[in-house]
């Protein structure tokens, strides 16, 4: 069964208000339909596409309130008819560029990217090319802020990161600074007590490095660098020392009673 064809005045009801805008400028244009105007009888004004008032029409119709006319009749012939429908659609498409305020521009693209471009239309329902250019651009730009607030939040964390990194170097630096005046302390300690050893090679000599020891053993500082365990090195090397040290100081000790 073929399409039903819409009638003149069935056409000219949908969209009434768009088409009675594209009626006046085709009247301007003068081009396909006329505009006839006459005194006989009740007729006032007649719309076709002839200036033949008696001629047979195609199509007939009426409109209501137009170009200050009550009452307009409109008689087309089916070739002007067809010729209107086709120019309202350029029309109503121009329109709406214009109102959308769309460019026109060529673009070559190859058949790979407009089949991948074809399909995302299809398989979204966007039905336009417009609508799956927007649609790609709308997807891009959330990517895009998305990786951009993922970016400020890894700075933010970064940052945080070399604050108490910065926190921890002073620190450090701090217990540095702190042992080494300790330990600056105790080798002067050291070396006092290295340098009087050979004043204490008595009989009495075990009695006071005894007594020596205590005292360096009280310092807080000392206390200190030995439970830091930074110290053990030192201690060891004095302890080594001390020995060999008591080990003279025994033996000149016995020849000295000897004699």
């Amino acid at each position: 069964m073929a399409n039903k064809v819409m009638s003149l005045q069935a056409w000219l009801k949908k969209e009434e208000g768009l088409k009675l805008k594209f009626l006046e400028q085709e009247l301007a244009l003068g081009s396909l339909i006329r505009k006839n105007e006459q005194t006989a009888g009740n007729l006032k004004c007649l719309i076709s596409d002839t200036l033949h008032l008696n001629s047979h029409f195609d199509h007939q119709a009426y409109i209501k309130n137009f170009l200050n006319w009550d009452y307009v009749p409109v008689g087309l012939s089916d070739k002007v008819f067809n010729q209107l429908k086709t120019k309202f659609r350029i029309f109503k498409f121009n329109l709406k560029n214009k109102n959308e305020n769309r460019v026109k521009k060529q673009l070559f693209i190859d058949q790979k990217t407009m089949s991948r471009l074809e399909q995302i239309i299809k398989d979204n329902k966007l039905d336009t090319i417009q609508n799956g250019l927007n649609f790609l651009m709308n997807g891009s730009s959330l990517r895009m802020k998305e990786v951009s607030e993922i970016n400020r939040q890894r700075g933010t964390t970064i940052q945080i990161q070399t604050e108490q990194l910065n926190v921890l170097k002073e620190l450090i630096d701090q217990y540095k600074n702190r042992n080494k005046s300790l330990i600056i302390q105790h080798n002067k300690k050291l070396e006092n007590f290295s340098n009087s050893l050979s004043d204490y090679v008595t009989n009495d000599f075990q009695t006071l490095l005894n007594q020596t020891l205590e005292n360096i053993l009280d310092q807080q500082a000392y206390t200190a660098l030995i439970e830091s365990g930074d110290i053990s090195p030192l201690l060891e090397k004095l302890s080594e020392k001390i020995k060999t040290k008591k080990e003279e100081a025994t033996s000149i000790i016995e020849s000295q009673d000897l004699s």
